[in-house]
C-alpha cells in the first residue's frame, strides 16, 4: 500500500473541516432567505411526513425519552471528554501528530454540529418561518376602547368561573385534573386537530404523545414546565406540579411545536384556542385563565395611568377558588426557589433561552407574550359578532 505524504493528511483534514463548516452554514442561513410560501408549504405537507416515524417511535414509549438521553448522554459526553483529554496529553507528550489530531477532532464535532443542525432545521427551525396564527385566524375588529376590552374581560371572567365551578377539590379547596395524564395528552391532540381544521392552523394530524418528566424537580429549577425535542419529535412537559390553571395551556403549547409551529406567540395563541374550545372544564379554565389575566393587565394599565376604574372582579368572593389554585401553585414555585442554586439555575436557563429564540428570530423571552389586542379581536370577531347575528 502507497504511502500518502503527510501534507496530504494535513490537507484531507482541512477539507474535512471545511466541507462541514460549510454545510453547516447553508443548513443555518437558507432556511432563513426562503419566500413565505415555500416555508408554509413545508410546514403544511412535508414536515408531517417528516417527522412521523419520530412521533410513531416517541409514542411508542411512556416514559420520556428526552429525559433519558439527556441522563445518560450527559454521563456519556463527560466520559468522551476525558479520554479526549487523556490522548490529547498523550498527543503533546507523545512524538508528534498534534495537529492532526487537532484537526481530526474539530472535523469531527462540526460533522455531528452539521447532522444536528439538519434535523433541527427539519424539525423545528423552518417553522419558524410560517404564517402566523394571527393571521389565519382574520380577526376583523376595530373597535380597540377600553369599553371593548372590558367587555371582553367579562367575558373571559363568567367562562373562567363557570369552568372552575365545574371542577372538583381536594380538602385543601384546589382543583385538579379531571383525568389521567394520558387522556389529557390524547384529548389535547384532538382538540389542536379540531382548531387547526377550523381555522386552518396547518397543524401536523400526527398523533404526539406527551411525556411527563420522571425528574421535573430538578428540571423546575430552570422555571420551563414545558419543552419540545425536536431531535425525537417529542414533548415533554413538568410535571413537579400539575398545575390547574395552566397545565392543560402547556400542553397544548408543546404538542402545536410538535404538530408544525415554532413560534411561542402563535403557539400560545393556538393553545388558547383550543382550550377555550374544550368540552373539558379543566381546559377551558386554563384557557380563559390565560386569557382573564391577560385583559385584565391591559385595563389595570389603563385604569392606573388614566385615572380609571380598576375592575372589581378579583375582589369578589366568586374568585377565592382561583385564588386558592394560585397559591397552591405559588406555594411549589417558593419551595423551588429555596433549593441551592435555584436562582443561578434560573438566571442561566432564561439567558440560554433568550438567545436560543432570538437566534431563531423572534424576539427572545418576550416573545411568550400575546399581544394585547389579538384576545379582545377574538372575542369581537368569533364571540361578540356570532352572538349579535
Amino acid at each position: 500500500m502507497k504511502r500518502f505524504p503527510k501534507e496530504k493528511h494535513v490537507l484531507r483534514s482541512i477539507l474535512l473541516i471545511l466541507i462541514p463548516a460549510l454545510l453547516l452554514a447553508v443548513f443555518f442561513f437558507v432556511p432563513r432567505i426562503l419566500p413565505l410560501f415555500v416555508s408554509e408549504l413545508y410546514c403544511r405537507d412535508i414536515f408531517p411526513v417528516i417527522s412521523l416515524p419520530g412521533n410513531i417511535f416517541s409514542s411508542m414509549f411512556h416514559m420520556s425519552l428526552t429525559e433519558n438521553f439527556v441522563v445518560v448522554g450527559a454521563v456519556v459526553l463527560v466520559s468522551l471528554l476525558m479520554v479526549w483529554i487523556i490522548m490529547l496529553i498523550m498527543k503533546i507528550l507523545g512524538k508528534g501528530g498534534l495537529i492532526s489530531f487537532l484537526l481530526k477532532s474539530i472535523s469531527a464535532v462540526l460533522i455531528i454540529s452539521c447532522c444536528g443542525m439538519l434535523v433541527f432545521q427539519l424539525m423545528h427551525g423552518m417553522n419558524y418561518r410560517r404564517i402566523s396564527a394571527r393571521t389565519h385566524l382574520e380577526l376583523d375588529n376595530d373597535d380597540h376602547s377600553i369599553e371593548a376590552y372590558q367587555e371582553a374581560l367579562s367575558w373571559a371572567y363568567q367562562n373562567m368561573l363557570q369552568a372552575r365551578y365545574e371542577l372538583g377539590e381536594d380538602y385543601m379547596g384546589v382543583a385538579h385534573l379531571t383525568t389521567s395524564f394520558e387522556d389529557a395528552s390524547t384529548h389535547a391532540n384532538l382538540l389542536l386537530d379540531e382548531v387547526s381544521a377550523r381555522y386552518g392552523f396547518g397543524l401536523s394530524r400526527n398523533f404526539v404523545r406527551a411525556k411527563p418528566v420522571a425528574m421535573s424537580d430538578y428540571w423546575s429549577l430552570t422555571n420551563i414546565v414545558g419543552m419540545y425535542d425536536p431531535f425525537l419529535g417529542e414533548a415533554n412537559i413538568n410535571t413537579g406540579y400539575l398545575d390547574i390553571k395552566s397545565f392543560a395551556h402547556t400542553l397544548c403549547h408543546e404538542l402545536c411545536h410538535a404538530k408544525g409551529y415554532g413560534s411561542e406567540t402563535d403557539c400560545n395563541i393556538i393553545s388558547t384556542v383550543a382550550c377555550i374550545s374544550s368540552n373539558r372544564p379543566d381546559f377551558r379554565y386554563a384557557g380563559y385563565y390565560f386569557i382573564f389575566w391577560d385583559l385584565f393587565d391591559v385595563i389595570y394599565k389603563n385604569a392606573y395611568f388614566n385615572d380609571g376604574e380598576i375592575p372589581t372582579y378579583v375582589y369578589g368572593d366568586l374568585m377565592a377558588p382561583v385564588f386558592r389554585d394560585m397559591k397552591a401553585a405559588d406555594d411549589y414555585w417558593k419551595l423551588i426557589e429555596g433549593m441551592e442554586l435555584s436562582e443561578e439555575i434560573a438566571t442561566v436557563s432564561e439567558k440560554t433561552n433568550d438567545t436560543f429564540l432570538k437566534v431563531n428570530g423572534e424576539s427572545g423571552v418576550g416573545s411568550y407574550k400575546v399581544p394585547e389586542d389579538v384576545y379582545l379581536d377574538y372575542y369581537m370577531t368569533y364571540v361578540k359578532a356570532e352572538t349579535d347575528a
